[in-house]
Protein backbone atom coordinates (compact mmCIF):
# COMPACT_ATOMS: atom_id res chain seq x y z
CA UNK A 1 0.00 0.00 0.00
CA UNK A 2 1.10 3.50 -0.78
CA UNK A 3 0.37 7.06 0.51
CA UNK A 4 1.25 10.57 -0.23
CA UNK A 5 1.22 13.17 2.89
CA UNK A 6 -1.35 16.02 1.57
CA UNK A 7 0.91 18.72 1.82
CA UNK A 8 -2.31 21.21 1.41
CA UNK A 9 -3.00 24.05 -0.76
CA UNK A 10 -2.49 27.70 -1.09
CA UNK A 11 -2.49 29.14 1.14
CA UNK A 12 -1.58 25.94 4.13
CA UNK A 13 1.18 24.99 1.08
CA UNK A 14 3.28 23.33 2.26
CA UNK A 15 1.59 21.56 5.68
CA UNK A 16 4.72 19.04 7.43
CA UNK A 17 5.44 17.27 10.42
CA UNK A 18 6.84 19.23 13.21
CA UNK A 19 7.93 19.64 16.28
CA UNK A 20 7.26 16.64 18.87
CA UNK A 21 4.60 15.35 15.90
CA UNK A 22 8.01 14.89 14.31
CA UNK A 23 9.14 13.25 17.35
CA UNK A 24 6.87 10.79 17.52
CA UNK A 25 7.14 10.11 13.62
CA UNK A 26 10.75 9.73 14.20
CA UNK A 27 10.25 6.97 16.66
CA UNK A 28 7.68 4.95 14.93
CA UNK A 29 9.71 4.89 11.40
CA UNK A 30 12.72 4.26 13.47
CA UNK A 31 11.41 1.07 15.10
CA UNK A 32 9.78 -0.30 11.81
CA UNK A 33 13.16 0.10 9.88
CA UNK A 34 16.45 -1.44 9.50
CA UNK A 35 18.15 1.83 7.95
CA UNK A 36 17.49 5.25 6.86
CA UNK A 37 19.21 7.23 4.61
CA UNK A 38 19.95 10.72 4.13
CA UNK A 39 21.20 12.81 0.79
CA UNK A 40 23.96 15.65 0.59
CA UNK A 41 22.91 17.33 -2.80
CA UNK A 42 26.32 18.74 -3.44
CA UNK A 43 25.11 21.76 -5.57
CA UNK A 44 24.88 24.05 -2.80
CA UNK A 45 28.21 25.78 -1.74
CA UNK A 46 29.85 24.29 1.51
CA UNK A 47 30.35 27.60 3.00
CA UNK A 48 26.65 28.24 3.38
CA UNK A 49 25.93 24.87 4.92
CA UNK A 50 26.15 23.44 8.48
CA UNK A 51 27.50 20.24 8.70
CA UNK A 52 26.34 19.70 12.18
CA UNK A 53 23.93 16.82 11.88
CA UNK A 54 26.29 15.00 9.77
CA UNK A 55 29.14 14.92 11.79
CA UNK A 56 26.64 13.80 15.00
CA UNK A 57 25.63 10.62 12.32
CA UNK A 58 29.18 9.56 11.76
CA UNK A 59 29.29 6.75 14.55
CA UNK A 60 25.40 5.49 13.00
CA UNK A 61 26.95 5.51 9.54
CA UNK A 62 26.85 2.34 7.62
CA UNK A 63 28.32 3.33 4.03
CA UNK A 64 28.19 6.07 1.82
CA UNK A 65 27.95 6.24 -2.08
CA UNK A 66 28.38 9.13 -4.59
CA UNK A 67 25.62 7.99 -7.49
CA UNK A 68 23.64 10.18 -10.38
CA UNK A 69 20.85 8.24 -9.56
CA UNK A 70 18.06 8.79 -6.43
CA UNK A 71 14.89 7.38 -6.15
CA UNK A 72 14.12 8.12 -10.20
CA UNK A 73 15.85 11.09 -10.09
CA UNK A 74 18.87 11.29 -13.17
CA UNK A 75 21.48 13.44 -12.56
CA UNK A 76 23.92 11.94 -15.34
CA UNK A 77 22.30 14.81 -17.32
CA UNK A 78 23.23 18.15 -15.13
CA UNK A 79 20.91 21.15 -14.83
CA UNK A 80 23.11 24.06 -16.59
CA UNK A 81 22.20 26.36 -13.51
CA UNK A 82 24.36 23.65 -11.47
CA UNK A 83 26.88 22.52 -14.20
CA UNK A 84 28.81 19.69 -13.31
CA UNK A 85 28.80 19.66 -9.85
CA UNK A 86 25.16 18.81 -9.60
CA UNK A 87 25.93 15.37 -11.91
CA UNK A 88 25.88 13.23 -8.63
CA UNK A 89 25.00 13.54 -5.14
CA UNK A 90 25.83 11.83 -2.03
CA UNK A 91 24.36 9.31 -0.24
CA UNK A 92 24.59 8.02 3.79
CA UNK A 93 22.80 4.93 4.59
CA UNK A 94 22.50 4.66 8.72
CA UNK A 95 21.69 2.08 11.08
CA UNK A 96 18.12 3.05 12.64
CA UNK A 97 18.53 3.45 16.51
CA UNK A 98 16.59 4.88 18.67
CA UNK A 99 19.24 7.23 19.72
CA UNK A 100 19.19 8.42 16.40
CA UNK A 101 15.61 10.76 16.75
CA UNK A 102 17.88 13.02 19.00
CA UNK A 103 20.46 13.91 17.06
CA UNK A 104 18.20 14.22 14.33
CA UNK A 105 15.70 16.76 16.20
CA UNK A 106 18.88 18.56 17.68
CA UNK A 107 19.78 20.09 14.26
CA UNK A 108 16.30 19.59 12.22
CA UNK A 109 12.83 20.94 13.50
CA UNK A 110 10.51 19.15 10.97
CA UNK A 111 10.59 15.93 8.29
CA UNK A 112 11.12 18.18 5.72
CA UNK A 113 14.38 19.57 6.90
CA UNK A 114 13.50 23.43 7.36
CA UNK A 115 12.67 23.62 3.26
CA UNK A 116 9.69 24.99 4.08
CA UNK A 117 10.76 28.56 5.71
CA UNK A 118 14.07 28.08 2.95
CA UNK A 119 16.17 28.30 6.22
CA UNK A 120 17.99 24.99 5.69
CA UNK A 121 21.18 25.41 6.35
CA UNK A 122 22.30 21.56 6.80
CA UNK A 123 24.05 20.07 4.69
CA UNK A 124 21.86 16.67 4.71
CA UNK A 125 18.28 16.44 3.51
CA UNK A 126 15.92 13.98 2.25
CA UNK A 127 15.00 11.74 5.25
CA UNK A 128 13.99 7.49 3.81
CA UNK A 129 13.76 4.69 5.48
CA UNK A 130 14.07 1.16 4.57
CA UNK A 131 13.20 -2.54 6.03
CA UNK A 132 14.20 -5.31 4.54
CA UNK A 133 16.23 -3.86 2.03
CA UNK A 134 12.56 -1.71 0.16
CA UNK A 135 11.41 1.61 0.77
CA UNK A 136 8.97 1.98 3.49
CA UNK A 137 8.94 6.02 3.73
CA UNK A 138 10.74 8.32 1.31
CA UNK A 139 11.00 12.73 1.71
CA UNK A 140 12.14 14.74 -1.19
CA UNK A 141 12.39 17.90 1.47
CA UNK A 142 12.72 20.52 -1.23
CA UNK A 143 10.03 19.52 -3.31
CA UNK A 144 7.86 19.03 0.39
CA UNK A 145 7.03 15.36 -0.71
CA UNK A 146 6.11 12.21 1.46
CA UNK A 147 5.76 8.86 1.04
CA UNK A 148 4.98 6.29 2.48
CA UNK A 149 5.25 2.20 0.91
CA UNK A 150 4.14 -0.53 3.37
CA UNK A 151 2.36 -3.87 3.82
CA UNK A 152 2.10 -3.40 7.47
CA UNK A 153 -1.57 -1.99 8.10
CA UNK A 154 -0.21 -1.67 11.99
CA UNK A 155 2.68 0.99 10.82
CA UNK A 156 0.66 2.81 7.98
CA UNK A 157 -2.47 2.99 11.49
CA UNK A 158 0.45 4.28 13.61
CA UNK A 159 1.26 7.04 10.74
CA UNK A 160 -2.30 7.93 10.37
CA UNK A 161 -2.12 10.80 12.61
CA UNK A 162 0.34 12.82 11.41
CA UNK A 163 -1.68 14.51 8.81
CA UNK A 164 -4.01 13.71 5.94
CA UNK A 165 -2.80 10.80 3.26
CA UNK A 166 -3.69 10.04 -0.08
CA UNK A 167 -3.62 7.06 -1.84
CA UNK A 168 -1.48 6.15 -4.62
CA UNK A 169 -0.52 3.83 -6.80
CA UNK A 170 2.11 0.99 -5.36
CA UNK A 171 5.58 1.03 -6.55
CA UNK A 172 6.57 -2.45 -8.39
CA UNK A 173 8.41 -4.75 -5.96
CA UNK A 174 11.70 -4.08 -8.11
CA UNK A 175 11.42 -0.59 -8.20
CA UNK A 176 11.02 -0.18 -4.18
CA UNK A 177 14.56 -2.61 -3.91
CA UNK A 178 17.25 -0.21 -2.26
CA UNK A 179 19.48 -1.54 -5.23
CA UNK A 180 16.85 0.07 -7.62
CA UNK A 181 16.45 2.97 -5.59
CA UNK A 182 20.01 4.08 -4.92
CA UNK A 183 22.14 2.28 -7.49
CA UNK A 184 25.58 0.80 -5.41
CA UNK A 185 24.64 1.63 -1.47
CA UNK A 186 23.16 -2.45 -1.32
CA UNK A 187 27.37 -3.34 -2.09
CA UNK A 188 28.15 -1.41 1.17
CA UNK A 189 25.72 -3.17 3.42
CA UNK A 190 25.62 -6.33 4.85
CA UNK A 191 22.32 -6.44 5.72
CA UNK A 192 22.59 -10.05 7.32
CA UNK A 193 23.76 -8.01 10.49
CA UNK A 194 20.86 -5.62 10.36
CA UNK A 195 18.47 -7.59 11.91
CA UNK A 196 16.35 -6.01 14.79
CA UNK A 197 17.07 -7.95 17.99
CA UNK A 198 16.98 -6.60 21.17
CA UNK A 199 20.70 -7.38 21.31
CA UNK A 200 21.46 -4.78 18.39
CA UNK A 201 23.89 -2.55 18.99
CA UNK A 202 23.65 0.84 19.57
CA UNK A 203 26.15 3.81 18.80
CA UNK A 204 25.13 5.76 21.98
CA UNK A 205 25.25 3.20 24.26
CA UNK A 206 28.06 0.67 22.90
Amino acid sequence: MSFNFFRGEWPEFPRTIANEDFSDFLDICLEHSDIFTLTDPLYRQQTMVQTDLWNALIPYCLGAVRTPKWFGYDYSCPEEEYGEVYSEIMVYAYRSTPSARELIRRFVPDIFFDHIYFASRQNLESLCFFKNGRIIVCSISHEFRLQVHSKDRSFINQLDRFGKWIEAADLPDEQSRLEHLIPGIDKLIDFSRLCRTENASDPKTS
